[in-house]
C-alpha cells in the first residue's frame, strides 16, 4: 500500500539534500543546536522547514532520566522517550542526553556506579539501533515516491544512505553534582568513557560549578555545556528573574577561562512563579509577558509582576484574589544582551550555542537572536 504521508516525506528528503549541499562548507561553530526535552517525538514538516532555515543540524535529545528508587534500592530510568515519530525528523546529528539526579550519586558506590554506566551505555545503544531501524523503514517509504527505481536508487546512494545510519558521536550526561558527590560522579563519567571509547562524552556545567572550581572540581570529560539559565531561586519572592538575570550571570562568569572546551546553553522558555503573600505556590508553565498582558484578571505591577484581581482556575491551579505572579524568562532583548556578554567573556572557548528547548513559537520569536550568534 502507498504511504499515508508521501508528500511530507518527499519534502523532508529534499530539505535534507539541500542542507547537505548548501551548508557543507560552514563551520560547526556557527550552527545553533537545540535541546529536546519532551517524552515523545512530534516533529512536523513545519519543524523540518524551520530547522533548515535556522541551520540547525544537531539535536540534544533527552532519552530518559535516572533517579534513585527506594522501593527497588537501585537507580532506575524514568520518563523514557518515545522515538517512534521519526517521519519529519530533520537533524543530521543526534546527541542522546541523560539526566541523572544528584540524589542517585548519594546512594551509589564505585561498583554500582560502574553498573549504572554500563546500563546507560546499553540503553543509549538501544535508542541508536531503534532510530536507525525506523529510518530504514522511512527510507523504504520514500522510495515509493519515485516512479523510476533507478533514479531513486542513485539518490539513496548519494544522500539518504549516509543520513540513514546515524551513529551517536556524543553522549551528554546532565547532573547537578555537589561537592559531596563529585568524586563518585567523576568516577562514573570516566566509566562512561571506558564503555564508550569511540564516543565523545560531555556533561552539563551549572554556573556555580563554573565559578566554584575548587569545591566542585573539573569534570573528566572532553566538553561541557555551560548552562546560562536558572540563575536564581524560583521560590524566593525577592527574585527579579529566576530563569535569566544578567547581573547574576555577570557575577558567575567573572573568570574568563575554563580548562575544557565549552558549548553555551541559553534559555528559550518562560514560566510564571506564583505566590500567595510571600509563600511560593508553584510554577505556571509557559507563561510570558505577552500572555499575562492579555489576561483581564491580572493587574500589571513593577518588576515583571502581575496581581490576581479575581479568583480564577488555571488547569488544576486555583488562583485567589490578591495572589501575584512573577514572569521569569528572557525577552528577545534580554537574551540578546546575555548572549553578547557571554560571547565577549568566554566566546573564544565556545564551540556552539544550544538553546533550551525546541519550541516553534519561541524559536520564531527569538529567530533574530538565534541567528545573531554568527
Amino acid at each position: 500500500m502507498p504511504p499515508t504521508k508521501t508528500a511530507p516525506l518527499f519534502l523532508l528528503f529534499c530539505a535534507l539534500f539541500c542542507i547537505s549541499c548548501t551548508r557543507s562548507g560552514d563551520s560547526p561553530v556557527d550552527d545553533p543546536a537545540f535541546y529536546f526535552w519532551k517524552t515523545t517525538l512530534d516533529f512536523s514538516p513545519t519543524d523540518a522547514l524551520l530547522a533548515h532555515q535556522l541551520g540547525v543540524k544537531k539535536l540534544y535529545l533527552r532519552c530518559f532520566d535516572v533517579d534513585w528508587s527506594e522501593g527497588y534500592k537501585m537507580a532506575i530510568p524514568q520518563g523514557e522517550l518515545n522515538v517512534e515519530g521519526l517521519d519529519d525528523y530533520p537533524f543530521e546529528e543526534t546527541v542522546p542526553t541523560v539526566y541523572i539526579t544528584n540524589a542517585t550519586f548519594k546512594q551509589l558506590n564505585p561498583k554500582t556506579a560502574t553498573e549504572l554506566a554500563e546500563k546507560i551505555t546499553r540503553k543509549v545503544k538501544s535508542y541508536e539501533e531503534r532510530m536507525n531501524f525506523l529510518r530504514s523503514v522511512k527510507l523504504d517509504r520514500i522510495s515509493y515516491v519515485f516512479t523510476d527505481p533507478t533514479k531513486a536508487d542513485s539518490v539513496y546512494n548519494l544522500e539518504a544512505r549516509q543520513w540513514l545510519k546515524q551513529q551517536f558521536k556524543e553522549i551528554q550526561l546532565d547532573c547537578d553534582w555537589t561537592a559531596s558527590t563529585r568524586q563518585l560522579y567523576f568516577f562514573f563519567l570516566k566509566e562512561m568513557k571506558r564503555f564508550n571509547p569511540q564516543t565523545l562524552i560531555s556533561c552539563t556545567l551549572r554556573l556555580h560549578q563554573y565559578r566554584d572550581r575548587s569545591a566542585m572540581g573539573i569534570p573528566p570529560v572532553e566538553r561541557v555545556s555551560l548552562m546560562c539559565y536558572n540563575t536564581g531561586d524560583v521560590k524566593d519572592p525577592k527574585e527579579n528573574n529566576a530563569i535569566l538575570d544578567l547581573k547574576v550571570l555577570e557575577n558567575y562568569l567573572k573568570k574568563k577561562t575554563y580548562p575544557l572546551s565549552m558549548d553555551l546553553a541559553l534559555p528559550l522558555f518562560n514560566w510564571g512563579a506564583w505566590y500567595r503573600d510571600r509563600e511560593f505556590m508553584g510554577i505556571l508553565g509557559d507563561w510570558s509577558k505577552e500572555k499575562a498582558n492579555q489576561l483581564a484578571y491580572l493587574k500589571v505591577e513593577p518588576q515583571n509582576r502581575y496581581r490576581v484581581m479575581q479568583d480564577t482556575v488555571i488547569g488544576l491551579d486555583y488562583l485567589r484574589y490578591g495572589d501575584w505572579v512573577r514572569i521569569d524568562g528572557p525577552d528577545p532583548a534580554q537574551l540578546k544582551a546575555a548572549q553578547a556578554f557571554v560571547k565577549k567573556q568566554v566566546g573564544k572557548q565556545i564551540r556552539q550555542v544550544i538553546y533550551f528547548d525546541w519550541n516553534i513559537e519561541k524559536m520564531k520569536a527569538y529567530e533574530e537572536v538565534i541567528e545573531g550568534w554568527r
